[in-house]
């Protein structure tokens, strides 16, 4: 455990960082869904549609080509790394740097 995190385990979704937000396995659609409402009551807005979408290019926008991004959920289910009730995670990184996105809800 580094940081207070768990290891990542098996079982993360492979996100295409160039794929437009409404194709699948877009990393910036997941991204900006990830942003976009709460993720306990998904009802309710947390970003919104365009400032969680910005926040997704902003990521994304960190790496070099090529680079990989990778989420701890697929299809509702996680693979958690906190021991946060909710938690969706993504790791990008390309040859210079690894960064983690980890959005949780105790």
């Amino acid at each position: 455990m580094q940081l207070g995190l768990k290891t990542i385990g098996f079982n993360w979704e492979l996100l295409d960082p160039e794929a437009a937000p409404g194709e699948p396995r877009s990393a910036l659609g997941a991204i900006a869904g990830a942003l976009e409402c709460d993720m306990e009551f998904p009802q309710h807005n947390w970003l919104g549609k365009r400032q969680a979408a910005a926040c997704a290019q902003d990521f994304i926008a960190l790496f070099g080509a090529p680079c990989t991004i990778v989420s701890n959920r697929i299809d509702g289910l996680w693979n958690p790394i906190s021991d946060a009730r909710i938690e969706w995670a993504f790791v990008g990184f390309d040859q210079v740097r690894a960064l983690l996105l980890l959005v949780a809800r105790d």
